[in-house]
């Protein structure tokens, strides 16, 4: 038999194992007798054993918890608030007639496994850690799938962005591709002596090779009228900008000293062509529909589906339709947060 062929076999066993001894551990500790239901969301029922086991998971280790987790709340309500998520997005996801093959879970789980740093030892150390199952990472696994899947059918749902929006966007916001005027400048900095000291060291250097060869070489962008009041280096940026280029300018004081200046070079300020920046403001404006349209859905969808959730006493959280309390902001894994 092949490494590839043991390999897999091996995680086969790994994945059937562990999935037995979650089912065998249940069993052990209730008994026969069916765990009452703690929520129904739609037809889907999530039981209070299932609630407490993700609750003990999350409270024993967040870190492993996984990217669907709620951040906020008792490990209870973040139990809640997780195991409600998991089921609006597979239940969208199969409205809209989207799924995820066993192969793909297996997949993603196999890859998750060889993330580990030291592979399945330690993978199997972090679930025993948190009483955590196969079957667990493969409920995360098939969400976070759902999610992606319904992501991607917003984005291509989205309207292609015409040259007319473009060309419109670019009209009534010039002001952003504008560019400043930039200065390449030398400067002899830390002059301690008088102001008249300074003269003297620039008219003996002169604006050439000398003045150069001990002078620190800056590109000075020109700033705002703002951003030059408010500047403790307002007095040198106006010598630079006042300045005739290959002549010496200054002394300017700066830092307790004074300053020689000689420009070099002047690279003119100006507007970008909306050639050069089509392709940033189709972008920009895709973006922007995609996030009204995203917003949208889940408005829709949070209707959607707080409708269909049923919570028992004890297990109300903001997710279920009893839930009378202030609405607080939550991640949201649709959003990639």
């Amino acid at each position: 038999m092949s490494v590839g062929a043991v390999e897999s076999s091996v995680m086969r066993w790994l994945f059937v194992a562990l999935s037995l001894a979650f089912i065998v551990g249940v069993a052990g500790c209730d008994g026969d007798s069916p765990s009452p239901v703690a929520v129904r969301v739609g037809d889907a029922s999530i039981t209070e054993q299932t609630v407490d086991h993700w609750a003990r998971a999350i409270d024993l280790g967040d870190a492993a918890v996984g990217s669907l987790q709620q951040l906020r709340g008792t490990p209870r309500e973040r139990a809640l608030a997780f195991l409600i998520t998991v089921s609006w997005l597979k239940g969208e996801a199969a409205d809209r007639g989207l799924a995820t093959s066993n192969a793909t879970i297996e997949r993603r789980l196999r890859e998750r496994i060889e993330s580990v740093p030291n592979g399945k030892a330690e993978f199997e150390q972090e679930m025993s850690s948190t009483g955590r199952t196969i079957a667990d990472i493969e409920l995360e696994i098939g969400a976070e799938s759902a999610a992606a899947q319904l992501r991607a059918m917003l984005a291509h749902r989205a309207r292609p962005v015409s040259d007319a929006s473009i060309a419109s966007y670019y009209r009534r916001n010039r002001a952003q591709f504008r560019f400043r005027e930039i200065r390449v400048t030398d400067l002899i900095e830390g002059i301690r002596r008088t102001r008249a000291a300074a003269i003297a060291i620039g008219r003996r250097l002169g604006p050439g090779r000398r003045f150069a060869r001990i002078s620190l070489h800056e590109r000075v962008a020109r700033p705002s009228q703002f951003e030059g009041a408010r500047r403790e280096n307002g007095s040198l940026l106006h010598t630079i900008f006042t300045a005739v280029p290959g002549q010496i300018a200054g002394p300017a004081r700066f830092n307790n000293a004074w300053v020689l200046v000689v420009v070099r070079k002047v690279v003119p300020g100006g507007v970008r062509p909306l050639a050069t920046v089509r392709k940033k403001i189709a972008e920009r404006l895709a973006r922007r529909r995609h996030r009204l349209s995203l917003l949208a859905f889940l408005e829709a969808y949070r209707n959607k589906w707080v409708a269909k959730t049923d919570c028992s006493a004890g297990f109300v959280v903001q997710k279920c339709s009893q839930y009378r309390g202030p609405t607080m902001p939550e991640g949201d894994l649709l959003a990639g947060h």
